[in-house]
């Protein structure tokens, strides 16, 4: 048995999924911050934190020469593939959670807020599970943990996801 769509309900639904548009990365640059300075691999409360279920080094009030933007191109350059859309190009389960929550956004059953949410998730979850390497063993001995792309987490909270709704489709 085929089923063979109306082109008015085939353009509607084009109408209904097209009128959305969505960006991730970084999205607001702003200047990164050196880390606070304290004994190397110290993990006293002065210098170590935690933030997305690990350690981080605290920020100091000393800017660095860099941006966020130009952290994220070093460590894009640095590990030769693009973090940023590489999670993009496989299927995964936060794909998936995505595609079933914009679907729902189409139709008036969820809200921007969570799509974005799910939008950032697929960029930031392989950082969180270290799929991009760990730290050189100088670069732990520095930080006192080894979670590669996380130092200050300054360019992991700003990795970030907004939704365009064109009103005119």
């Amino acid at each position: 048995m085929k089923i063979q769509l109306d082109k008015r309900f085939q353009n509607r639904v084009k109408g209904v999924f097209e009128k959305y548009s969505f960006e991730v990365g970084i999205l607001e640059d702003k200047i990164h911050k050196l880390p606070k300075k304290g004994v190397r691999g110290l993990k006293g409360q002065d210098v170590i934190s935690s933030y997305a279920g690990g350690p981080v080094r605290k920020t100091s009030t000393n800017e660095s020469v860099l941006n966020v933007s130009d952290v994220s191109k070093a460590n894009r350059d640095r590990l030769r593939i693009n973090y940023l859309t590489a999670p993009f190009k496989k299927k995964s389960s936060d794909i998936i959670k995505f595609s079933n929550e914009f679907f729902k956004l189409a139709f008036g059953r969820s809200e921007k807020k969570r799509c974005e949410n799910l939008l950032q998730a697929i960029v930031r979850n392989p950082i969180l599970r270290g799929e991009y390497g760990s730290n050189s063993e100088i670069t732990q001995k520095i930080k006192g943990f080894d979670r590669g792309m996380i130092d200050t987490a300054q360019l992991f909270k700003s990795i970030k996801a907004m939704t365009k709704v064109r009103t005119n489709v």
